[in-house]
């Protein structure tokens, strides 16, 4: 999901965009960049960072938890 997007005006626009994916498990949150200047027709990425917010081995945990609770309560 998009988490936040906006823009910055500079010799273009920086398109910023904050977004939080999941898989098997693991959750991320990835901070991307993107320059554009539609009058030379360049678009890139200029920056991608993602770091691991949730990972498998808690959400095992935690559901290891719940089901020693539903089977001894």
């Amino acid at each position: 999901s998009v988490d936040h997007a906006w823009s910055q005006v500079v010799s273009g626009f920086n398109y910023k965009m904050t977004i939080t994916t999941r898989f098997n498990g693991q959750t991320n949150e990835c901070h991307f960049v993107v320059y554009d200047q539609s009058w030379t027709s360049t678009r890139e990425l200029t920056n991608d960072e993602c770091h691991v917010i949730h990972h498998k081995r808690n959400a095992i945990r935690e559901g290891h938890g719940l089901l020693l609770k539903a089977l001894y309560n």
